[in-house]
């Protein structure tokens, strides 16, 4: 459907004729001819309403549709505030389920072919967003495209004909109008502050009248921080009124700072200098490098893996839209393109979440996951026998992770269903899955690890339990941790493998038998990290069962002590001698472990690793990494001992991180215990090595409450 100012009596009365139903249309009429985008089937719209939103979803999508309209509702205050003006009309949210689906819409076609900065989330009070399988992606969309029409009505008025008018007599650049909606809907991050450093120490961000527009929104983002940083948030509200009375940006800038814009653009790019250049003592980076092409290098997406012999590698490229599948000989030097597709966009975002690339043991098979047409497919390509086949997932939206099993026949995926990103099985011959996750958390880059017997993955859950009710929230600590999903469990938990609040740990790969390897922007910068997990005793259950249930079922007490002094019916618990009388049928002990997690930094290096792999059988790792705004794939031995090479990689914070107040000393290497106390829901406290295991007061007030109710009921005896 068309949103044409042409239209709008016409789309009017339909609306009145329409209210008392709940609004259903289809797409695809009233639409310009010869504008037309590529469509593959029509979407059936309805929405949802709130108090300042309406939230247009189809098929599949009603859940974050919903999402989206509460989490507006209530962040549109705080965004007000910021920009120190009221909404003063309802925002329509249009929700796609996928990034390939908002391809097809032809929704503000005209105005996004106008709009010269090219690919734009809003369109006059529309902001369109759509799900990649990352909720805080997706809130910051849904932020951005708020700021923006918040700014619009400020800046240009609230009627069309106000910014009609208002924007002959003001025309900002994309730096500073989406450079702060950015900013707003965004906290610095460590890829923004890898890619700013890079910009800078390159030169690239030097020339800001000759910035792309990707770039241009991106420095903008950096010079509204460097503003709020030195003279604080008020800065912002003071910058866009005079900018709107003065009807000039240049003449706002002097007026709030008293710098003019050539003078703050100097202040600007020595304030993230000073940063920059003391961060690169003390941090190197790999020396090796497989000698990619420069017309492929240019292009590279952060997707690469190498066979398990460490013979061939493929990586992929993507140029406005279409792709490539490359695999490059570790022997020879030389590359070949195996695979191709996509279109290419010149106005709309490229979607760099495919083609995804994954071996199968023995790395003669190469997997790729690619999508056409609004479908989503996985090519297996023998490259001995050079054997093709081709499977279609119809019941996959989008598969944002692959890897494959040590058999050969099955994959664990990352897909998104129903708003929803969670972890699959699937086996090959028999076209059958077997789902793992299912809640609103977003599980990415599932690897298996353990001779494919366990699961590896990335996450921002916030609990261990696979069964525990979750409210669909985004929550301030939204960070990614590692976990562990034993596919031979059925006591629907995971192993924890990282915690670390507002820090990320994503990208876990089985690194060798013993240990597995991830990445983590503890210091700021994304480096890798190494893992082994190990049980260890933590306490004991004893559940006692009577003959009548209906009077009572059980009682359960707990033992910190791995021997338990018991004979029959007759213990030692809490200092006394019990016994217990004929009502009790039987008594079950239950071991229960803790999860004691050895974490070892192995790498220090100036940029963050994009994307890693390794090769256990050729002893290489292999990291993508952008350097001086170029891409290399760097190589580095594996590492024989992880343990004693982690003494000497140094971890300290970088000026981002310390600013941000989320990391303050060096990375505390070795023994972390995770364990889940008896009684409570939520898991999970983190132990130093050398701290004693206490008993807390909550459980205290269980034991006595558990011992004081069996006396009263007359159902143990003290000596």
């Amino acid at each position: 459907m068309n949103f044409k100012p042409t239209y709008i009596i016409k789309h009017f009365f339909i609306a009145l004729l329409l209210l008392p139903l709940q609004q259903v249309f289809a797409q695809g009429i009233n639409t310009t001819f010869g504008q037309n985008r590529v469509q593959y089937g029509e979407f059936e719209w309805s929405y949802v309403r709130s108090e300042n939103f309406d939230s247009y979803f189809y098929k599949g999508g009603r859940e974050l549709a919903t999402f989206a309209a509460k989490y507006a509702e209530e962040n549109l205050n705080a965004l007000e505030t910021v920009l120190d003006h009221r909404l003063s009309g309802r925002i329509e949210i249009i929700f796609y389920n996928t990034l390939g689906d908002f391809k097809q819409s032809n929704f503000g076609l005209e105005e996004i072919a106008q709009n010269t900065g090219g690919y734009t989330q809003v369109v006059n009070n529309k902001v369109y967003i759509y799900f990649n399988g990352d909720h805080g992606d997706f809130v910051r969309q849904l932020k951005d495209g708020m700021s923006l029409v918040l700014l619009n009505e400020l800046l240009y008025g609230g009627s069309f004909q106000e910014r009609v008018q208002s924007a002959t007599l003001l025309n900002l650049p994309q730096w500073y109008l989406r450079g702060l909606t950015s900013y707003i809907s965004k906290p610095w991050d460590a890829d923004m502050d890898n890619r700013m450093k890079d910009g800078l120490l390159s030169k690239k961000l030097m020339k800001f009248n000759r910035l792309n527009n990707k770039d241009e929104v991106f420095a903008g983002h950096s010079i509204w921080k460097f503003l709020v940083d030195k003279y604080g948030m008020e800065v912002i509200p003071n910058m866009v009124y005079i900018t709107r009375i003065t009807r000039n940006y240049e003449n706002a800038f002097i007026y709030v700072t008293g710098l003019k814009f050539k003078d703050l653009q100097k202040e600007w790019l020595d304030y993230y200098k000073t940063l920059y250049l003391k961060e690169e003592t003390g941090r190197s980076l790999p020396f090796a490098e497989l000698k990619i092409k420069r017309k492929q290098a240019q292009y590279i997406q952060p997707e690469m893996k190498v066979s398990s012999k460490g013979n061939y590698l493929a990586f992929t490229t993507n140029k406005n839209g279409k792709y490539k599948v490359w695999l490059f000989d570790t022997k020879t030097g030389k590359s070949k393109k195996i695979f191709k597709g996509g279109i290419k966009y010149n106005q709309l975002e490229v979607d760099h979440s495919f083609p995804l690339v994954t071996w199968q043991q023995g790395g003669d098979k190469l997997g790729i996951i690619y999508e056409k047409r609004g479908y989503v497919y996985l090519k297996l390509s023998d490259l001995v026998t050079k054997e093709k086949t081709v499977i279609q997932f119809q019941k996959f939206e989008k598969i944002t992770g692959i890897d494959f099993s040590d058999n050969g026949r099955t994959i664990v995926l990352s897909a998104i269903r129903k708003g929803q990103s969670d972890l699959y099985t699937f086996d090959i011959p028999s076209r059958r899955e077997r789902q793992l996750t299912n809640d609103f958390y977003d599980d990415i880059n599932p690897r298996f690890v353990d001779y494919s017997s366990k699961v590896v993955f990335s996450s921002n859950r916030n609990t261990d339990s696979l069964a525990q009710p979750v409210i669909p929230k985004i929550y301030e600590t939204n960070n990614f941790d590692i976990y562990q999903y034993d596919l031979e469990s059925k006591n629907g938990m995971l192993k924890r493998i990282t915690r670390t609040p507002n820090i990320n740990e994503t990208q876990p790969i089985d690194f060798n038998r013993n240990y597995m390897a991830y990445l983590s922007d503890y210091n700021g910068i994304k480096n890798r990290y190494a893992a082994r997990v190990e049980e260890e005793f933590d306490y004991n259950e004893i559940q006692i069962k009577y003959f009548d249930s209906t009077y009572k079922n059980t009682d359960t007490l707990y033992y910190f002590e791995e021997n338990i002094p018991q004979k029959g019916k007759e213990f030692d618990y809490n200092g006394k001698h019990v016994v217990l009388d004929t009502t009790v049928e039987k008594i079950d002990t239950i071991l229960h472990t803790k999860d004691i997690v050895y974490t070892y930094p192995l790498t220090n290096f100036t940029r963050n690793i994009l994307a890693h792999d390794v090769s256990v059988q050729a002893k290489m790792v292999y990291d993508l990494m952008l350097v001086n705004n170029k891409y290399y794939i760097k190589m580095t031995p594996l590492s024989k001992s992880v343990e004693e090479d982690s003494k000497s990689i140094e971890t300290y914070p970088n000026m981002f991180r310390l600013k941000s107040g989320y990391a303050t000393t060096q990375f505390e290497a070795g023994r972390k215990e995770y364990r889940r106390l008896p009684g409570f829901a939520q898991p999970v406290q983190e132990v130093k090595e050398e701290t004693e295991t206490l008993i807390t007061k909550n459980l205290l007030i269980w034991f006595c409450q558990s011992l004081v109710h069996l006396l009263k009921m007359g159902l143990i005896k003290t000596i």
